[in-house]
């Protein structure tokens, strides 16, 4: 037990250290060094190790670096040249909503996960919320819980590592992630829902927030993740796993247009959407090109969102030819937020591959085991645990998941159950990780003030801060996770 509490104490140092006014890169940097001297000094581990360990994740840091930089670029060239606000003002149809916000998390926001993942979703997603009208602190944490499809983010490599470890097909592994999502699902909805429906109700300066307007909210919620897992559900069996979270989001997308839009689809913003299909249909394009050759190197290139997140900028450029000095701000501004965020985003990464080198994990999940069956109701909170240090669904498996099949052999319940709800319960606990929270705290962290409805003054909002996302973030992701832990039992056992 003293192995297991020492094991986890650089993951508590580092929460601890999220709260205080450090610089972002702190808590990684402390993380690292704490995580390192108790694999050398308690748990026998070598430098040789950790640094091998390290130095083999440097493609998966520059690759996180590259497509932060190329997203940030992307977001700025849409920001200044305009076309973000002509695409928010046809999906919010001129207001702040309920169903604007449901529109964006539930539709726009997985769709933009699913596709690429790593950030981008934030670097796109928080500027159309903002641009909505919605206020930066609601607009930052709304995006944040509409991280609900990491399963299917990326095209789903997470769930294919998941289905090796199992020893299950993609396809199943799949379904059962789907179904162990429901309460992801719907916990993100209601959050959402009230959220949306509180600022939109201060936006307008209504202040009556009666108990049938939450409760048409909750309703509200409730009903779009019931539409998105049930479309999520339907495109994995029919479509297959690796595009199932771009269809299903895609579904609830067109469904919530409708809604605000009163059935029209057009006028549509025409030319400002043209550098986001770039980067969409790019993505999806490179990444089916990649799985049909061989040639790794120019896979890797073809593959990565960075590649057509630049292209997608080339392209508002080209199209929307911003003078010089505009050129010279965008680029000064993605500069910046790649400085700001890739390093700490980049830091988390090694501190998650020197947790599962060092043996950290492996003391931390040891020690959970000798719990018996008891196992069983915090094997979603370990899971949760090693998304929210990896930032990654894929990470948090590779970190986890064949410890997790080794409970689940000795307690002689199913490991292929075992595994869904590893992989479930990693990737929703990605959208509460450091490294996330940064990239939405960088990007509204100098729009805490803007003009009232009427552009008459200037209206203070709440200043935003780390823990301010934190604050919802963790009883949204810890009770979701329990949910998604129940459910499983049914099949575990």
């Amino acid at each position: 037990m003293v192995e297991a509490a020492l094991s986890a104490a650089p993951v508590a140092l580092t929460i601890i250290l999220l709260f205080t006014r450090l610089p972002a890169w702190a808590p990684p940097v402390a993380g690292i060094a704490a995580a390192s001297v108790v694999s050398l000094v308690v748990l026998d581990g070598s430098v040789g190790d950790l640094a091998g360990a390290a130095g083999g994740s440097w493609e998966t840091l520059l690759k996180v670096a590259a497509i932060i930089g190329a997203g940030a670029l992307l977001a700025r060239v849409m920001h200044h040249t305009g076309a973000q606000d002509n695409i928010a003002t046809w999906l919010s149809s001129g207001g702040t909503s309920v169903a604007a916000a449901l529109l964006m998390t539930h539709g726009v926001v997985p769709f933009i996960e699913s596709v690429t993942g790593f950030g981008v979703t934030i670097l796109i997603g928080l500027p159309l919320m903002l641009a909505c009208g919605f206020t930066p602190m609601p607009a930052a944490t709304m995006v944040l819980l509409g991280l609900t499809v990491s399963p299917w983010g990326s095209m789903a490599p997470g769930t294919l590592l998941a289905s090796d470890i199992a020893g299950s097909s993609l396809r199943d592994m799949g379904l059962a992630s789907a179904l162990l999502s429901l309460p992801v699902f719907v916990v993100s909805g209601i959050f959402i829902a009230v959220i949306a429906g509180r600022d939109s109700s201060t936006h307008t300066h209504t202040g009556d927030l009666r108990m049938t307007h939450h409760l048409r909210w909750v309703a509200a919620g409730t009903g779009s993740a019931l539409l998105l897992w049930a479309s999520i559900s339907a495109a994995n069996w029919v479509l297959g796993t690796p595009v199932a979270g771009a269809a299903g989001a895609a579904v609830v997308a067109v469904f919530w247009l409708l809604v605000v839009r009163r059935g029209r689809l057009l006028p549509a913003p025409g030319a400002s959407l043209l550098p986001y299909a770039v980067l969409v249909l790019g993505t999806v394009t490179g990444q089916w090109t990649a799985s049909h050759i061989d040639l790794s190197p120019v896979a890797a290139v073809l593959e990565s969102p960075a590649l057509w997140a630049l292209a997608g900028a080339a392209t508002g450029v080209l199209l929307f030819t911003p003078d010089r000095g505009t050129r010279v701000t965008l680029s000064t501004e993605a500069g910046s937020m790649l400085l700001q965020v890739g390093i700490p985003t980049t830091l988390y990464v090694v501190f998650g591959t020197v947790m599962g080198a060092g043996g950290l994990a492996d003391a931390l999940a040891g020690a959970l085991t000798s719990l018996g069956m008891g196992y069983l109701a915090v094997s979603p909170l370990l899971a949760a645990l090693s998304g929210y240090i990896t930032a990654s669904g894929t990470g948090a498996n590779a970190m986890f998941g064949t410890t997790q099949i080794a409970a689940a052999h000795a307690l002689d319940v199913s490991p292929f159950w075992m595994m869904a709800a590893q992989n479930v319960a990693a990737g929703w606990a990605v959208a509460a990780s450091p490294a996330r929270i940064e990239l939405a705290y960088r990007m509204i962290a100098g729009r805490d003030r803007r003009t009232d409805g009427d552009g008459r003054a200037d209206v203070a909002w709440p200043v935003p801060t780390r823990s301010g996302l934190l604050k919802v973030m963790v009883p949204a992701v810890l009770s979701a996770t329990v949910l998604c832990g129940a459910l499983s039992l049914v099949f575990l056992v």
